[in-house]
Parts: C-alpha cells; structure tokens; sequence
C-alpha cells in the first residue's frame, strides 16, 4: 500500500465526516450529512444535506432533501437510499482525481 494511502488511513476522519473514498493521488472524498429539523402545518420534517467534498481539488457533489420524515431514516439516513448520489459521485470522483492532498502546516 502506498504510504499515501496507508497515511490517510491512520489519521481521525474530520468532525462530521460519514464517509470517507481515498482518490489514486491521496486526497480523500469526505462525504457529510446535516439534518436540520423545521415545524410545519402538519408537524416536524427534516431538510437534510449531503454533501461529497474532495480535499485535492475542491469540486463537491450536493443534495439536498427537503421535508422528510426522518423518524423512516432513523439516525442513520445516509444508510438509506439518501445516499447513493453521494456514495456513487464520490466514489466516480475519486477514481480518476488526481489533484494531490493539500499540505497541512
């Protein structure tokens, strides 16, 4: 394994990180949900966003999700079919990216 990977492996994943893709150069694809409850006529839904974000190149992946039950996703939401956009644009993206980690110093 490159030293690269086996680096970015190692290390904690980022405070709200979900998910996390590895791309060929070493940068990660950290994936993260938020869900923001709102009350509404018929009671309490959840605006959720998730969002794949690569730390070599800075292109993103967004979707959001407006008015959902969150009680059908429990806790964990991104498990559900939520987020297979963000799973399926991540892991694409960090097959082919190429853009080097940022140096951290």
């Amino acid at each position: 394994m490159p030293a690269s990977a086996q680096t970015a492996q190692s290390t904690e994943w980022p405070e709200g990180v979900i998910a996390r893709y590895l791309t060929i150069a070493g940068a990660t694809v950290d994936i993260k949900a938020i869900g923001i409850d709102r009350q509404t006529s018929v009671g309490t839904v959840t605006d959720i966003t998730i969002t794949a974000y690569c730390q070599g190149c800075r292109q993103k992946d967004v979707s959001t999700y407006l008015g959902m039950d969150a009680s059908t996703f429990g806790d964990d939401f991104f498990a559900s079919s939520l987020g297979d956009a963000a799973r399926d644009w991540a892991q694409a993206h960090a097959e082919k990216c190429r853009a080097m980690p940022r140096p951290t110093a």
